[in-house]
């Protein structure tokens, strides 16, 4: 009996592990300046005026970690690149120079 439990522990125990470990980032880069500032970076009850942005916009986009084990659910992400192209967990986290296809 004590084997069939440590078997069951182990084999739940590497479920998880793999459901973990294939948990991704999920970035949406189809959002305007505008409301990646008042809907993703400061939320609602703000009042933001005079929002500017220099830069082609597939750099800057939201995130959703919320099934990922990243530290913070979701927010904003900017890149000198194309947010696209930015790996999920466990890459380097670096995208493409913009413009540029891997």
């Amino acid at each position: 009996m004590r084997s069939i439990s440590y078997a069951l522990s182990v084999t739940i125990g590497l479920t998880l592990l793999v459901t973990v470990s294939n948990a991704q980032i999920v970035i949406d880069n189809s959002l305007t300046p505008q409301q990646l500032v008042e809907d993703v970076l400061v939320g609602s009850g703000v009042q933001i005026s005079n929002i500017t942005f220099s830069g082609q916009a597939g750099q800057i986009g939201a995130f959703d970690a919320s099934n990922s084990t990243f530290p913070i659910a979701e927010g904003l992400v900017m890149s000198s690149g194309d947010v696209a192209t930015i790996p999920g967990v466990g890459g380097d986290f670096s995208s493409t120079p913009y413009g540029q296809v891997q």
